[in-house]
């Protein structure tokens, strides 16, 4: 028993020091980018509608989206009938997330915003969260930072603490991750408090931080969606496929 309970830590180790270290690495990645890159090179990589940035957020609420509803048809029979709702509504908000970050695809082919969207929106854009002086997407923004930090940090420390709450059939089973999100919440908290500080005291740092910060919130929401579909599809969960 020795050798195997070995060789399974030596497994885990990696896993949570990648959890740490990989969320760390987009803010080195933004700062390196601020000191090295060219303006018209960091516009392009970190806010142009077309650049790894913004592509990637949309790519994984998209991927989020394709998860969730897989999630929900998969768990029939195992997951109460009210939570797999929950899947499905998840899904739709990272679906109607995905087409506001791309514009319903205005970008891609190219077409005309309707006239009261050109008047309307911030960036002439046909999307919501940029009508209005981008008041809806400020809002929207806020409640997804306080859904994660309260989904992916407080929540389950509370579940942890009580004890039990992850045991088949408890509603953190269901619906919570454990602590796989806590260093991606922490950095995307991180850059949120960034970008509240004085103009002064961030000295250009919020350049395009808003941006990543929608990428980390797209690839919390894209672990999530894995965390649980790892927890409730595996071969040898109770009630789950092959149990």
């Amino acid at each position: 028993m020795a050798p195997e309970f070995g060789v399974r830590g030596a497994g885990r180790r990696p896993s949570r020091a990648a959890r740490v270290i990989l969320p760390c690495l987009g803010l080195v990645g933004f700062g390196l980018g601020m000191a090295l890159l060219p303006p018209a090179a960091f516009h392009w990589v970190f806010v142009s509608e077309f650049g790894p940035v913004q592509l990637g957020t949309a790519a994984c609420f998209g991927a989020t989206t394709v998860l969730g509803f897989s999630l929900a048809a998969r768990s029939r029979g195992a997951v109460p009938a009210g939570v797999r709702t929950l899947y499905l509504l998840f899904a739709l908000g990272a679906l109607f997330a995905g087409l506001e970050e791309i514009s319903y695809g205005q970008h891609f082919f190219g077409w005309q915003s309707p006239r009261w969207f050109a008047q309307q929106n911030a960036q002439h854009e046909t999307n919501l969260h940029n009508l209005f002086g981008n008041k809806p997407g400020k809002a929207l923004r806020n409640v997804a930072l306080v859904a994660v930090a309260a989904g992916g940090i407080v929540l389950p420390a509370a579940a942890m603490w009580a004890g039990g709450q992850f045991a088949p059939g408890r509603w953190a089973y269901y619906l919570l991750p454990r602590g796989e999100l806590i260093p991606l919440v922490a950095v995307t908290l991180l850059m949120r408090l960034v970008r509240t500080l004085p103009g002064q005291t961030r000295a250009g740092w919020d350049l395009g931080l808003y941006e990543l910060l929608e990428l980390y919130l797209a690839i919390t929401a894209l672990v999530y969606i894995l965390v649980l579909r790892r927890r409730l599809l595996s071969a040898d969960t109770p009630g789950g496929p092959g149990a």
